[in-house]
């Protein structure tokens, strides 16, 4: 529909399609969208204006009745999924058709099969600004309370200067430390390369250390390490930002609690002790009498604009003006205020969000909250400076907003403080995960942070997407519940389950796949026989099966499992043996086979791990058989143990495929009887085939000779062929031997 105007118009316009502007002069009536123009305008509108999902743009002027737009129009079929253990699985919500900017997707398991370890968790939220899977844009502060180090300690320190760049700190970038005000290291810096660079400097327990940083060409590049050893040696308890917040500030010996959001803003504990935590491993404990945590003050927190807090809390206690989380210090000066303090605003459990202007002019707002002592809560307090509003949220909804008439300023020398103000008043119970935003967070961003963090959010892909993936460890039904909200409407949610098969044991390692049928899943032209391929399995295999030319990807559905016999056989030396190999199967396409030595004698001229040395179908020895039956001849005693593939070809690149090996025993032939040649110059006694001891002497005619009074010299002859007449005496007589033929 092109674009749609309505003037001095006394009726009714209704649109089954969207036009892309719709504008309204002078309108008497009704105007109806079913679907949504981006642009919708209404002048001197006297009746209603009905869009069933929002415009991107739309504007009233001199609107004298209603204009109505729904919220998010949420539709669509999540299907069921199947699977097999071992194999990721994904559940699709991509045909909801909204996406993750304007509706939060939360999946949540409902049910899983007996014996399986998935389940739902609580998650920490991700550090350094990760924008996934949550958006941690403008973190200033992280705190998750699961990790601690001690500050310096005696006898020596050490600082070491970086550069991330690689190329050292450029233009006057410098480093002061002291040490109970007095200077141990003076305009240090990092000549060239990344570094670190260290330098030692004295300090014993119970020293008030600073650490101060001058800004030159490219600070970005420039952060340091805090290590309680010399020369770096020891436990490093502090990595600075790039460029490192300045001054730093800790006292020696003191435990230390890092801050996860990039910042540098880590943390020293005053008496609190770490307890089991909400989120992660550890929060801390405070007794409500002189138990807190300080963060030196730093650009970074004195946030006097728009600001979003977030808190676990577990209260034992309340009285007023306890403090969960401030920024101050004592005084009246405007440098001393109170930039922002999340405290209790009586002894009934409600909450008070509180800063100062000016000379310590007091704004606080104070919410009706009634929180019950001795559970968890979750509490985030916002506040928009261009909307003078402050919000507070209690476990991911709106609880309720305020105005206020004052923005706060100054705390230039103030510090941040959790479990305590400047005052005096310490909050009595436990805290975990304290996060700062120089920015005002979104409804939907803090439902998602809520469930995130709440403990119902499935474990796998981490259930915050579109799509959520997951590895099913035992067959049965998993069932997850998918929830989506706009922040606006009623949230709906609805369950979708995964039946998972037990499926194919999965293959581990590296060794060979006999015995395991794969269906080909990618497209090989002119790929008939398995032998000469590699195969790379998808079933989360530590490498590859074999390593010789094209590479084959390889699912878990197995075919109908074809199976192969090769029977063992028995021979001799010198006689052709032969293996039979019987296929079963059931799948169409061409059948071809494939024969490798895998084991052979000692001193064969065949060779362990070729595919030659077999007649065919041809008769020569040096033939690869495609063929059922594989020939050889041995040429020594022993085993030759052969493996013959059969492989089916589909025709439409997949197939199937089975292995086998066969042992193929080899003795040698009757030894033939010891017998001279008396015809030629040199004697011979014949020991075997192939091995004759010659005499140097001629035999005179008549005279005879038992076998062992005749010199002999050990050689190499072949099979001979000798007179009928050839003889030799011994002790018991003369014996005719006849040596033709085959010995």
């Amino acid at each position: 529909m092109a674009s749609s105007s309505a003037i001095n118009l006394f009726g009714s316009v209704v649109h089954d399609s969207q036009p892309p502007t719709a504008t309204g002069i002078n309108l008497f009536g009704t105007v109806v969208h079913d679907a949504q123009p981006p642009t919708a305008t209404g002048i001197n509108l006297f009746a209603s204006v009905v869009h069933d999902s929002t415009p991107t743009t739309a504007t009233g002027i001199n609107l004298f009745a209603s204009v109505v737009h729904d919220p998010v129009q949420i539709s669509g079929t999540v299907a069921d999924i199947t699977g097999t253990v071992g194999n990721p699985a994904t559940f699709d919500g991509t045909p909801i058709g909204v996406s993750t900017g304007s509706v939060n997707y939360q999946w949540s398991w409902q049910s899983v099969p007996s014996g399986s370890a998935t389940a739902n968790a609580t998650f920490p939220l991700p550090d350094s600004g990760s924008t996934t899977p949550v958006n941690m844009s403008g973190n200033v502060g992280l705190w998750h309370f699961d990790t601690t180090s001690s500050a310096a300690i005696s006898p020596t320190a050490s600082i070491g200067l970086i550069d991330t760049f690689g190329d050292g700190w450029h233009g006057n970038n410098f480093v002061n430390v002291s040490v109970n005000g007095a200077p141990v290291l003076t305009n240090i810096t990092l000549p060239a390369g990344t570094g670190p660079l260290w330098f030692d400097y004295p300090v014993a327990s119970g020293d008030a250390v600073v650490v101060t940083y001058t800004a030159g060409s490219y600070p970005h590049e420039c952060k340091y390490d805090l290590n309680d050893a010399t020369n770096g040696t020891g436990v490093t308890f502090y990595n600075s930002a790039a460029p490192p917040a300045t001054p730093y500030a800790f006292t020696a010996g003191t435990v230390v609690t890092p801050d996860s959001s990039g910042q540098g803003n880590d943390a020293t504990i005053n008496g609190a002790t770490q307890v089991a935590g909400r989120v992660g491993s550890n929060a801390y404990s405070f007794d409500g009498i002189n138990d807190y945590i300080t963060v030196p003050s730093t650009g970074s927190l004195q946030i006097a604009s728009d600001i979003s807090i977030a808190v676990w809390i577990k209260a034992d206690s309340y009285a007023e003006w306890e403090s969960i989380i401030q920024y101050s210090n004592p005084g009246e000066a405007e440098a001393d205020n109170y930039l922002y303090n999340i405290a209790w605003a009586n002894t009934g459990g409600d909450i008070r969000f509180f800063w100062e202007y000016g000379g310590g002019s007091n704004v606080w707002t104070d919410f009706n909250t009634n929180l019950n002592t001795g559970q968890w809560y979750h509490l985030v307090a916002v506040r928009n400076t261009s909307e003078m509003k402050a919000y507070l949220y209690v476990d991911g909804a709106l609880f309720s907003s305020q105005t206020y008439s004052n923005n706060p300023t100054g705390g230039t020398t103030s510090q941040l403080r959790i479990g305590a103000d400047s005052a005096g008043y310490y909050f009595d119970g436990t805290i975990d995960e304290v996060v700062l935003w120089n920015r005002v967070l979104s409804p939907l961003e803090i439902d998602q942070i809520y469930f995130f963090q709440s403990g119902s959010c499935a474990s796998g892909s981490v259930g915050l997407g579109e799509t959520f993936s997951f590895t099913p460890d035992v067959s049965g039904t998993y069932s997850i519940e998918l929830g989506l909200t706009d922040g606006v409407a009623t949230p709906i949610s609805g369950n979708v389950d995964a039946v998972i098969s037990s499926g194919v044991t999965p293959i581990t390692g590296t060794g060979s796949i006999e015995g395991v049928v794969w269906e080909l899943t990618s497209e090989t032209a002119g790929a008939s026989v398995i032998e000469g391929n590699v195969w790379e399995l998808s079933t989360e295999t530590a490498g590859e099966s074999r390593n010789e030319g094209v590479v084959w990807e390889l699912s878990a559905e197995p075919l109908d499992k074809p199976s192969l016999n090769i029977p063992d056989i028995a021979g001799t030396v010198g006689t052709s043996s032969c293996f039979y190999a019987t296929a079963s199967y059931t799948t169409t396409g061409s059948i071809l086979y494939s024969w490798e030595w895998t084991s052979i004698p000692s001193g064969s001229l065949i060779t362990s791990g070729s595919r030659t040395g077999f007649s065919g179908s041809g008769g020569a020895y040096s033939e690869v058989p495609t063929g059922s039956i594989a020939c050889y001849l041995p040429d020594i005693t022993g085993s030759y143990i052969v493996k013959g593939t059969f492989y089916s070809d589909t025709g439409s690149g997949g197939g199937s495929f089975a292995f086998d090996t066969a042992t193929g025993v080899e003795s040698g032939p009757a030894t033939p009887i010891p017998c001279i040649e008396s015809g030629g110059a040199n004697p011979q006694l014949i020991l075997g085939r192939g091995l004759v001891i010659n005499n140097y002497l001629n035999l005179s005619a008549g005279r005879e000779r038992r076998a062992d009074q005749v010199p002999f010299k050990l050689g190499i002859k072949d099979r001979l062929g000798l007179r009928n007449s050839d003889f030799i005496s011994t002790p018991s007589g003369s014996i005719p031997t006849y040596c033709t033929g085959s010995p």
